[in-house]
């Protein structure tokens, strides 16, 4: 093993021969490896590869150990590094955006510098010798990922998923973790000092012993969360979800406290054995589970109840209140698994209710108020609860399948993996709501306000997406077949992977015809015309393909290894944008607006740029080869010479 490593490294032809065999796959192991031979990995401890292009590799389980990878490109979704071995590695420096390095060994690993946005690294384990200063990590997947103490200093970690992560003892001070997903994450012991925590989800995550000096909590998701002895001077829990969080009192002073109290939060105590109990002022609040009908009208069963509302109709067939003014005294009250099909509640007091498997179907809940009620797995199908208030409700695994919530409010509601298929949602308020997994197969959300969503592998196939606000929200896997957009919003968004999961359609198509894709495809659109990607962030590749962009706003949009074919991008304004590495090929750019853009090792083929504007552009190693050029503007561009007298000889613009 020893003696081919070192013929690799004396030998240009032999190492390129081998970077060949790792990218299709036909890497001999038997003959990598003498003494342990190990037929479902390959061996390449110690071997020298830094600044080679290894983009697409496989090296599942590969033994990497000690080897230097520094500068290395092994970016993009195709490179797989799957449990791959780097304990003690050099990845200062690489870029491995996008790359799968699920359940990877990185323990002592060097990766300052290093490019990891997007990355998967769930289940991936680190330790307390890994070098992260200054690591990309932002949108990566670390679900799982152990992280033991590691050194996460002004690391941007925002938008990344931590779910059930182990955290403990780590130094995340001054660290960006902006709408990062650290539910159930373990962050006890944790320095989260100055730390930005801005709509976090930290639900059911264990803080207890953490320093969170200083740190902004502003909209952040604590429900459920312990901050039992945690440090919390100066912290902003402004607007945060304290809903059953625990807080140890002498952390507290007294105007936080009583704020925390009345918006759910728990605030224990310690005693001198050193238990804690509850304070008193917990104690006196309202929630305890109550029953059915609890003590009002206890004799009744409620099967007998149900009956009476079902069959409490008028001679004109007009539906009568809930037993009359009986409806406003369930507030607060506990419904579960009740049969309330049919039902008249229509501006009901339904606030903080629990309603867990309720059946709710074909229900009259217009202008009901919801707010921080529980309806887990209830079933709502065909409901209207239209103008409802569902601000804070639980909606999670809810049935809304074609109900009607036309201009409801569901502010920072969570609807995970709920069904609204055929839904209205029409002018609907989903500010900050939770949409992970949830199905929108064919619903209504034109003029919907859907800012600082998440909607991670949500169903958007056939949804109606006409001038609707998706600005600052989070799209991870989202399938976007057949959605119709015009004049969608998308400024300062953060798009993973948009998929196409079987067809895309084109506008230069008939209406009745499809073009088959592959299914992992990312961004195959059918049309955008119109829409506002400004300052939208791509942590993956994002790619069109026979798709209408047509006056599409990009300024300012992290486009990374931004991939186009035969795409209309006329008129389009990417100015600012960051497009180093682009590819771009058989498009159309003509008269659209690349100022101030970064074209770093891009590539503009067989494409129409006469007409754009391209002034104050980064252009090196860019290849413009059977381009249109003529009548595009270049004013004080930077460029090789050459490049400038090849644009030159074909029309180019360049007024200094």
């Amino acid at each position: 093993m020893r003696d081919f490593i070192n013929t690799v490294q004396e030998s240009q032809e032999e190492k390129e021969k081998l970077i060949k065999s790792l990218k299709d796959g036909t890497c001999n192991y038997f003959s990598l490896v003498q003494s342990d031979v190990i037929c479902d990995r390959v061996d390449l401890r110690g071997i020298n590869l830094s600044g080679e292009d290894l983009r697409g590799v496989k090296l599942t389980k590969a033994i990497l150990t000690g080897s230097d990878l520094s500068g290395t490109y092994l970016s993009g979704p195709e490179t797989e590094l799957i449990e791959a071995n780097f304990e003690e590695a050099n990845l200062s420096g690489a870029d491995l955006s996008s790359a799968d390095l699920s359940n990877a060994n990185l323990k002592n690993a060097h990766l300052s510098n290093a490019d990891l946005r997007g990355a998967c690294l769930s289940g991936a384990s680190f330790s307390l010798g890994a070098d992260l200063s200054n690591t990309k990590l932002m949108g990566a997947d670390l679900d799982k990922a152990f992280l033991f103490g590691v050194n996460l200093r002004n690391v941007d970690l925002s938008i990344t998923i931590l779910r059930q992560g182990s955290l403990m003892s780590a130094d995340l001070t001054n660290v960006n973790l902006n709408k990062a997903d650290l539910k159930d994450a373990d962050l006890t012991d944790a320095n989260l000092s100055n730390a930005s925590l801005i709509e976090a989800n930290l639900k059911n995550a264990d803080l207890k012993n953490s320093n969170l000096k200083d740190a902004n909590l502003t909209d952040a998701n604590l429900s459920n969360a312990s901050l039992i002895e945690a440090n919390l001077k100066n912290a902003n829990f402004k607007n945060s979800n304290v809903k059953n969080c625990y807080f140890t009192e002498s952390s507290l002073n007294q105007d936080l406290k009583e704020d925390l109290i009345r918006r759910g939060a728990i605030i224990v105590k310690k005693k001198e054995n050193c238990n804690y109990c509850l304070l008193e002022d917990n104690k006196n609040k309202d929630n305890k589970k109550t029953n059915f009908i609890g003590n009002f009208i206890d004799s009744i069963k409620k099967k007998n109840l149900i009956k009476s509302v079902r069959n409490s109709k008028k001679k004109d067939n007009k539906k009568t209140n809930f037993i009359g003014n009986f409806r406003d005294s369930i507030k607060k009250k506990n419904l579960s698994g009740a049969d309330l099909s049919n039902a008249d509640l229509s501006n009901a007091d339904l606030s903080n209710s629990i309603l867990w498997n309720v059946d709710l179907s074909n229900a009259d809940l217009s202008n009901a108020d919801l707010s921080n009620a529980s309806l887990d797995k209830a079933n709502l199908y065909g409901a209207d609860l239209s103008d409802a208030n569902l601000t804070d409700a639980n909606l999670a695994e809810v049935n809304l399948e074609w109900a009607n919530l036309t201009n409801a409010n569901l502010k920072q509601a969570n609807l995970y993996k709920s069904n609204l298929c055929g839904a209205n949602l029409k002018n609907a308020n989903l500010k900050q709501a939770n949409l992970d997994y949830a199905n929108l197969c064919g619903a209504d959300l034109s003029e919907a306000d859907l800012s600082n969503v998440s909607l991670a592998f949500t169903d958007l196939s056939f949804t109606n997406l006409t001038k609707t606000n998706l600005s600052y929200s989070r799209l991870l896997s989202t399938d976007i077949y057949n959605a119709k957009f015009s004049n969608t919003n998308f400024e300062g968004s953060c798009i993973f992977s948009l998929q196409s999961k079987k067809y895309f359609v084109s506008n230069k198509l008939e209406s009745d015809e499809q073009i088959d894709i592959p299914s992992d495809s990312h961004g195959s659109i059918a049309n955008l015309n119109g829409v506002n990607l400004k300052n939208a962030t791509s942590a993956l590749t994002l790619s069109f393909q026979k798709s209408n962009l047509k006056k599409i706003n990009m300024s300012g949009a992290n486009l990374f290894m931004f991939s186009v074919y035969e795409v209309d991008l006329s008129d389009a304004n990417l100015s600012n944008a960051e497009l180093s590495q682009a590819s771009i090929y058989k498009s159309n750019l003509c008269n659209t607006n690349l100022r101030n853009t970064n074209l770093i090792c891009s590539m503009i083929e067989d494409s129409d740029l006469r007409g754009a504007d391209l002034s104050n552009s980064i252009l090196w190693n860019v290849d413009f080869k059977n381009t249109k050029v003529d009548g595009a503007i270049f004013t004080n561009s930077k460029l090789t010479k050459e490049l400038k007298k090849y644009l030159s000889e074909n029309g180019a613009i360049f007024d200094e």
